[in-house]
């Protein structure tokens, strides 16, 4: 199948301006000339308010909101302050001094252990500590969600004349638990409240490219990549 022809189709017409957009987006990919893929993929959409756990979550925000004023409290941007001036005037005063003497060595080095203490409070690493736990708290206990499950694959030909699906790894479990080491996208069918994710892959030849799952957002008429992490690399 070619390129124009998948897009004569009504499973790409539904979001046709998205699609276009990424695939102009990865010339590397779209260019390739063996061909690339194309996977279509849909979600079941689960309503989740009756989650026990967000009733807790109010509480939740509740600590972390003292934790972020216990910080505030401490008042540490004017430690660092302080204590960088303290520490490049006290080292200035020992190279200057063309005398040391062991007092003045003892003497800096107690200076320097005093200022360390007000500037790395260990009231603050534990707060720290604690704010850290408690905002990873939120994603601790979320629903499970449903996977993502393929529904439909298309093998894009390419110019040369060995273009072949066989090519690339077509391979892929109903379930998407990991993206395919593949040549091509992963689309959603539905686009959910001006969002989406992704999946590309590069795969210039055997044994080398690398995957991605990206977040899309819709801001101001703009898709814009929120977040790319890696998937694979070869």
């Amino acid at each position: 199948m070619t390129l124009e022809e998948i897009r004569l189709t009504a499973l790409y017409k539904n979001n046709a301006s998205f699609y276009d957009m990424i695939i102009d987006r990865y010339k590397g990919i779209s260019n390739h000339e063996n061909g690339f893929v194309i996977y279509f993929y849909e979600q079941q959409q689960i309503d989740y308010n009756s989650h026990e756990e967000f009733n807790f979550y109010n509480h939740k925000l509740a600590r972390i909101d003292k934790s972020v004023k216990d910080i505030i409290s401490i008042n540490i941007e004017n430690k660092l302050t302080t204590g960088i001036k303290d520490l490049t005037d006290l080292t200035s005063t020992l190279l200057a001094n063309s005398e040391l003497k062991a007092f003045d060595i003892n003497s800096y080095r107690s200076e320097v252990s005093r200022i360390q203490k007000v500037m790395c409070d260990d009231n603050l690493y534990h707060v720290l500590n604690g704010l850290q736990m408690e905002i990873s708290d939120l994603n601790r206990n979320l629903p499970k969600t449903s996977k993502p499950i393929i529904t439909h694959k298309f093998f894009i030909s390419g110019s040369s004349e060995s273009s072949s699906n066989n090519f690339f790894t077509l391979d892929i479990p109903s379930e998407l638990k990991r993206a395919p080491i593949m040549n091509g996208f992963i689309f959603p069918l539905e686009i959910h409240k001006e969002q989406c994710v992704i999946w590309t892959g590069s795969k210039p030849g055997p044994k080398m490219g690398g995957g991605a799952r990206q977040l899309w957002k819709l801001s101001d008429d703009k898709w814009e990549c929120v977040t790319s992490n890696s998937t694979w690399i070869s």
